[in-house]
């Protein structure tokens, strides 16, 4: 784990993907989950640090991506005292009742095009609280922003700490192979 500013770090060694922690004095927020096996490695880091995962009290969730939400279940189920926090889009992917929406691939450039796309489910958790723009989330970092961000995933949302200037997003999207 390393620290970004103070009270804010970000996992170390995750396949795939960022996953951040936000400590206010032993009340812990966790930004999304990473990918499935990510759990396990978020789960070591915070035992490492002598953080307990009885302290995490949300996870908040940009967007229902297989990167960001692929270890959620394992997380949330290793959280007793967490409740996860997330938009009124993302919901229904979140809690298992629906497939994680893909574009239709001649929507896409080639070579992306040429990939199968997977329907992808996850294993239900019920999301506690829907925050759109607007909303702050007290108590931590001082209070964050919701942001909403769509167009990488309908529902994504970052979140903006305007004391700090900090903006913590979920994917940022880029051009490469000049596409």
């Amino acid at each position: 784990m390393r620290e970004i500013v103070p009270n804010l770090y970000t996992f170390s060694n995750l396949m795939v993907g960022r996953v951040y922690l936000i400590d206010d004095g032993g009340d812990l927020t966790i930004i999304d989950a990473g990918i499935a096996p990510a759990a396990k490695q978020i789960l070591a880091q915070l035992a490492a640090s002598g953080r307990k995962p009885s302290a995490v009290k949300r996870i908040l969730i940009t967007h229902a991506h297989p990167d960001h939400v692929g270890g959620l279940h394992e997380l949330v189920a290793a959280t007793p005292n967490a409740q996860v926090i997330a938009s009124l889009e993302e919901r229904p992917v979140i809690e298992g009742n629906m497939t994680v929406p893909m574009p239709k691939p001649e929507t896409l450039p080639t070579p992306f095009n040429m990939v199968g796309l997977p329907n992808v489910r996850f294993k239900p958790v019920p999301v506690a609280r829907l925050v759109d723009e607007g909303d702050v989330i007290e108590g931590v970092l001082g209070g964050l922003q919701v942001i909403p961000t769509p167009g990488h995933a309908l529902g994504q949302i970052a979140f903006y700490q305007p004391q700090l200037k900090l903006i913590i997003l979920g994917d940022t999207m880029m051009r490469f192979f000049g596409l």
